[in-house]
């Protein structure tokens, strides 16, 4: 993990220098409905985030590593995505998806503005016949509160900021903010 250590620490500042007001790039929000080109229709479970491929996602919380996911894996007409999932207080869980790669592993200990779990990625799951874009880079972000899926959005708070003191549940933008034009 010590080769990780300067990009822990380099990163964040340089999300946080970029942070804006015009808050994250969320492309697709928690119970949308979407087509996948393949006829069937299919209500989102989570937040998208447009990113780039490689763009570190930081942990909008504190907590443990519960597992990861670090390997595209394929089977039969689909493939599955590189994740992480991490527990945080209060029975919350985070889940970070189509992840291009994982940087944590499962114990670690991540702290919120801080810890870099992975980078953005386009590794979701697919069918063969899906008619989306391939290349569709972006973090499926998910929150769990005691075992149920529920929307994100409500706990953000905005972009991290070193200097503020944050409640247990505030969560900060993992992608951090984009920049204003």
């Amino acid at each position: 993990m010590k080769k990780f250590l300067a990009p822990i620490l380099v990163i964040p500042l340089l999300l946080l220098q970029s942070c804006a007001t015009t808050g994250p790039n969320i492309v697709q929000r928690y119970h949308q409905t979407y087509q996948t080109g393949t006829g069937q229709t299919f209500i989102h479970t989570g937040t998208d985030f447009s990113g780039y491929t490689g763009q570190p996602i930081v942990a909008p919380l504190d907590g443990i590593v519960l597992g990861v996911q670090d390997k595209k894996i394929r089977s039969g007409e689909a493939y599955f995505n590189i994740g992480a999932l991490v527990q945080h207080a209060n029975g919350l869980e985070t889940d970070y998806q189509h992840l291009d790669s994982v940087l944590v592993k499962t114990g670690d200990k991540v702290i919120r503005g801080v810890t870099i779990i992975g980078t953005v990625g386009n590794t979701g799951y697919r069918n063969m016949k899906d008619k989306r874009p391939p290349k569709y880079p972006h973090l499926h972000f998910e929150v769990h509160k005691n075992g149920s899926n529920i929307d994100a959005e409500p706990f953000f708070v905005g972009c991290f900021d070193p200097s503020k003191t944050y409640g247990p549940e505030e969560m900060t933008y993992p992608t951090g903010c984009p920049t204003k034009k």
